[in-house]
């Protein structure tokens, strides 16, 4: 609004309607500004991926584009270069072969005449290829019998529980690595199990089993805390999962070490925030902070310097980043202040 816009509102309404005016505009500009956070917030969501956050590479999709390669093409034809030593498979001995499957021509390719038994054929090539069983599980009956003394008393066996799940030793542990390891979902796992292994299984049996591995394995775990004693004084290394510096914030000794490819793909998704006081980004200042630590790392497995150096030359290095952080946990980004 121009100079002469705003003495036309004041006489024609006067002051009041001058004030008016200015608290439409500062209601205004806060609905704006309200409006434009959230969107900020909403498009950095949108952009994260594997490569600047925790997520796994299968929730690109297929429409994520990978980073464009710089260098240019090396002139040289894809694949292993002359003089290159390949890497094939090894022929496995004949007694680890499982069955042979002989591949003889039915005719001559040039006259075609029909081959028989009579006519002689030699092996010329040999190849190996893995190749899974079909899967059948084994069903695994159990009789319990009972047994008369001459006393006459009746003896019998007690069953044992895990026998009335209808699941077996070695199922039930198949489940806790599908769900523990491999991070499976229960009803990922009644698929694989159902599909693959041809068991059929319902999500609340996995979960029931995976209860009672909880149970068989407290005792074990009672034992690793009674040795650990109250508080791990080691180093633990992890992600930044809020449990974790949770931990560290009730621990007396000990220490704690952040991932660092989780640090530079949280920090690579700042890309737009601005750190405290600065015009710079908070990506970029502290990703030279971070290359500054590598580059000692470097140095130090290339043998270019001691053991002992990356951790003497380090400490300005992180004394600067703590410097920074410990800035920007009043910085007006919330990603920045929470990271910090």
């Amino acid at each position: 609004m121009k100079r002469k816009e705003i003495l036309k509102i004041f006489d024609t309404a006067g002051l009041d309607g001058l004030i008016r005016l200015i608290e439409q505009l500062v209601s205004t500009i806060t609905d704006l500004t309200k409006e434009n956070k959230e969107l900020n917030e909403k498009i950095e969501s949108l952009s994260r991926d594997s490569t600047n956050s925790n997520k796994p590479p299968s929730s690109d999709g297929l429409k994520k584009k990978r980073g464009v390669n710089k260098r240019g093409s090396s002139g040289r034809k894809p694949g292993g270069q002359k003089g290159h030593k390949g890497k094939t498979r090894k022929i496995l001995p004949p007694q680890e072969v499982t069955r042979t499957v002989e591949h003889k021509p039915e005719e001559c390719e040039k006259c075609e005449k029909h081959f028989t038994e009579k006519d002689k054929s030699e092996p010329v090539e040999r190849r190996q290829a893995l190749e899974i069983p079909d899967i059948k599980p084994d069903v695994i009956e159990h009789v319990f019998y009972k047994t008369t003394c001459d006393c006459g008393h009746e003896t019998r066996l007690p069953v044992p529980k895990w026998i009335y799940t209808g699941i077996g030793e070695n199922l039930q542990s198949h489940i806790a690595f599908f769900t523990a390891t491999t991070k499976l979902s229960g009803r990922v796992v009644k698929t694989v199990l159902e599909e693959v292994f041809k068991i059929p299984i319902a999500v609340g049996t996995i979960r029931n089993r995976l209860e009672d591995t909880s149970q068989i394995l407290k005792p074990v775990y009672e034992e690793l805390e009674g040795e650990l004693g109250e508080f791990f004084d080691g180093i633990i290394i992890c992600d930044r999962y809020s449990a974790y510096i949770k931990y560290q914030k009730d621990r007396i000794n000990g220490l704690l070490q952040f991932c660092w490819a989780h640090i530079i793909r949280e920090v690579k998704a700042m890309e737009y925030e601005f750190a405290y006081g600065s015009d710079k980004l908070f990506s970029t200042v502290f990703r030279k902070h971070i290359g500054a630590v590598f580059r000692l790392w470097y140095s130090f497995k290339k043998g270019k310097i001691s053991r002992k150096k990356p951790i003497e030359l380090a400490q300005p290095v992180i004394k600067e980043m703590r410097t920074f952080l410990q800035q920007n946990l009043e910085a007006p980004s919330k990603a920045v202040s929470k990271f910090s």
